[in-house]
């Protein structure tokens, strides 16, 4: 069983899925083009660290995108351009993830907010609005409260998780972690060839495994802190997915036993209540019959709220 240390910042769902080490379906070579309308730099944010950043182009205010953990930029391939309209669009690829170099260590929270001010620093973007999935929104939260002058707002994509209630409530125990649950998560996930040439690589043994280093998603949790949403200012949104009944966590697609099930709800519904308190100004919209990687299940859902709330900014920004 693939363990990480310290907070765990995403849902559990995710972390029992993309951070398996290893998927049973094997790599298989498939002619395939990356067709998403973005250019592709690389920014240097320490000495020998490049990271990955995707520019979709668009008109208007600054929209960013940063990924969950063990996912890199390209997982909005499909979902960022649909704002191109109202937005210069970007992504990001935290380091240690796809793209961007893999150093061996520096995966502090700090360290991973500092990349992303050199980042926007280096394009010219003195303001931007922040969209982050999962992990992303611990980097949101701590960007927002290191430099509130930065941030037009934040969208979180069932992200702002209370992390510690993974241990307290043996969330690793009681749950299964194996190959079919990581199936039924993506076998709802739109352009699943996509995501797999982007999200996935191909391990020792010829098997997909997550386009990550292990070894700096584990120095990631460990160093977590505590996230302060009532030192956020920016308006914020919060999209969370809730279960359409009590058994149901995999959107209708995997069956769990009774107290992994009991584990996962308290974890998300005491997270969207910690998350309430603390960021009393944010808009919280719960969208169900989908999963935790909503961008790639539901983008026509997501991409609703995310307009209307966008449409409440200045200048309907």
């Amino acid at each position: 069983m693939m363990r990480l240390n310290g907070r765990i910042a995403l849902i559990p769902a995710m972390a029992l899925s993309s951070l398996a080490s290893c998927a049973e379906n094997p790599a298989e070579e498939i002619d395939w083009t990356d067709e998403s309308p973005h250019e592709v730099r690389f920014v240097t944010v320490a000495p020998e660290v490049q990271l990955e950043v995707l520019d979709w182009g668009g008109d208007g205010d600054n929209l960013v995108f940063l990924a969950g953990l063990s996912m890199n930029a390209h997982s909005f391939d499909n979902f960022a351009p649909r704002f191109t309209d109202t937005h210069r669009v970007l992504g990001i690829t935290r380091r240690g993830h796809g793209a961007s170099t893999w150093p061996d260590s520096v995966y502090s929270i700090e360290r991973l907010v500092e990349d992303i001010r050199i980042v926007l620093d280096t394009l010219g973007v003195e303001r931007a609005m922040l969209a982050g999935h999962s992990f992303g929104g611990d980097e949101l939260t701590r960007f927002a409260s290191e430099y509130p002058d930065r941030v037009e707002g934040l969208v979180y994509i069932d992200a702002g998780y209370d992390g510690t209630l993974i241990d307290s409530l043996r969330v690793f125990e009681v749950c299964p972690m194996g190959p079919e649950i990581m199936e039924a998560i993506e076998r709802r996930f739109e352009n699943l060839e996509a995501f797999r040439h982007t999200q996935r690589r191909e391990g020792d043994d010829g098997t997909l495994v997550p386009y990550v280093s292990i070894a700096a998603a584990n120095q990631m949790m460990a160093s977590s802190s505590t996230l302060a949403y009532s030192s956020v200012v920016a308006p914020a949104l919060a999209v969370y997915h809730t279960p359409r009944w009590v058994e149901d966590i995999m959107g209708g697609e995997a069956l769990l036993p009774a107290d992994c099930v009991s584990a996962l709800q308290r974890v998300t519904y005491e997270s969207i209540a910690a998350f309430a308190v603390g960021m009393k100004t944010a808009r919280i919209v719960a969208l169900e019959d989908t999963q935790h990687n909503i961008h790639l299940v539901s983008p026509d859902a997501l991409e609703e709220v995310m307009r209307r709330w966008l449409a409440t900014r200045p200048n309907g920004r």
